[in-house]
């Protein structure tokens, strides 16, 4: 990683946080981990509603391996959710397709508002050189509020990105991820930074992420994968890879 990339910091031997990350992951009870997260599917299941997890997916081999592993492995009925991308690739409608009919699960894809989309990354690049920042802020709050929406009990997101390739984390990965929205990739921005005659309260519901106080009288656990098993995009790649990815 360089030391370019933001959250990465350089230690006095040269090494970056997402390498010592690596070295933490060695040390880990991956038995005990993967025993809680049975523990926490169990009550996912329990709660008796349509469905026990919604796995954001992208049509990447990690999203295939999210769904693949709770709907299969774990036995959740799962509702996979997409933020459509604004400029979709051949290959990623390609998975998205194969990896529906491969799990046999459900799908819901969020397209948004195509003027709106085009003046936030506007001004998103304009004024903090980033796009994708407007995306980064969907992708998180559409997600939780489609849970929100469908009475969904868990979100089971990925990789702790932090922890992994370096950004503002301890030295320990994270079992919550109902802070994700204020990753490094937030950069202490709110989508009512950039409100305007063109951006309006009213258009912002799939880019505004829900307050802590009604995530938790909600009762909605969202939790890192990555936290619970030894991650490694590789193995993911290889598993997904056998079944049409």
């Amino acid at each position: 990683m360089p030391d370019t990339k933001p959250g990465v910091v350089l230690d006095e031997q040269g090494w970056c946080n997402a390498c010592r990350s690596s070295q933490i992951k060695k040390e880990v009870d991956w038995t005990k981990r993967y025993k809680e997260l049975e523990e926490i599917a169990k009550q996912a299941k329990s709660s008796n509603l349509q469905y026990d997890c919604i796995i954001p997916v992208s049509g990447g081999k990690d999203s295939w391996y999210q769904a693949l592993t709770l709907s299969q492995e774990f036995g959740l009925k799962t509702l996979c959710v997409t933020l459509a991308a604004h400029m979709p690739t051949f290959e990623g409608v390609h998975n998205l397709n194969k990896m529906i009919d491969d799990l046999n699960v459900d799908h819901v894809k969020i397209t948004l508002k195509p003027s709106v989309y085009r003046e936030l990354r506007r001004k998103c690049f304009l004024t903090m050189a980033e796009p994708n920042w407007a995306e980064h802020a969907a992708v998180f709050a559409s997600v939780v509020n489609t849970a929100l929406l469908y009475n969904v009990p868990l979100v089971v997101w990925g990789e702790d990105i932090a922890f992994e390739f370096g950004g503002a984390v301890s030295e320990h990965s994270r079992q919550s991820a109902l802070e994700i929205n204020e990753s490094d990739l937030s950069s202490n921005k709110n989508i009512s930074n950039f409100f305007d005659d063109k951006i309006q309260s009213r258009d912002m519901f799939f880019y505004t992420y829900p307050n802590r106080k009604l995530l938790e009288k909600s009762g909605i656990k969202s939790i890192y994968l990555g936290h619970f098993i030894n991650w490694y995009g590789r193995k993911n790649y290889e598993v997904v890879a056998q079944r049409g990815f």
